[in-house]
């Protein structure tokens, strides 16, 4: 019971997104339920939104080091690890939050935009996309992206195919029209 009470007051003040107050009440609910995965999603969460990335990588490590895995937090340990520049690291924890969630749409995307923008790793990029593609059809980023890989290892007419898919979803795309002008 007492469990209960400190994850619903941790939940209600990252509701308030009040994080500092949501932090030792997940902290508390913690100590009496290491794993239960919920609460030590919204603390690494309340932590990472507090501005304390570390402690919400502590936490999710914790975690999975107890056993547990989580679609959800290992995305957040993605974007934790990318913001520190650690790309090979996000990129591992986006593929295991795809794998753990097959139809995780934007674990997929994120995978696939480090990629293409942080690894320049254009092949691995185009397996991604193509996933999201499968996903997502009307997804503008996909073939956005996908005109940036075949771009970049000199394929100009798949380039400008997958551009001007992008643009029939996206006709306003500014990124896109440079790029294929780029490409004339």
């Amino acid at each position: 019971a007492q469990f209960f009470v400190e994850f619903c007051r941790g939940f209600i003040a990252y509701n308030q997104k009040d994080y500092k107050a949501a932090i030792p009440a997940f902290e508390k609910a913690k100590l009496l339920d290491p794993q239960f995965p919920d609460n030590i999603k919204y603390l690494a969460y309340s932590y990472y939104k507090g501005g304390k990335p570390e402690a919400a990588e502590t936490a999710i490590k914790g975690f999975v080091v107890g056993g547990g895995q989580d679609a959800q937090m290992s995305y957040l340990l993605g974007i934790i690890l990318n913001d520190r520049k650690d790309f090979k690291g996000a990129l591992q924890a986006y593929q295991t939050a795809a794998e753990l969630k097959p139809d995780y749409v934007q674990a997929v995307e994120a995978a696939a935009r480090l990629c293409v923008s942080g690894l320049k790793d254009y092949k691995t990029a185009l397996v991604y996309l193509e996933k999201l593609v499968g996903l997502n059809p009307e997804n503008a980023n996909a073939p956005k992206y996908m005109g940036v890989c075949y771009q970049n290892t000199g394929n100009r007419e798949k380039a400008l195919e997958a551009y001007a898919k992008a643009l029939a979803l996206n006709p306003k795309d500014t990124d896109v029209h440079f790029n294929m002008s780029k490409l004339y």
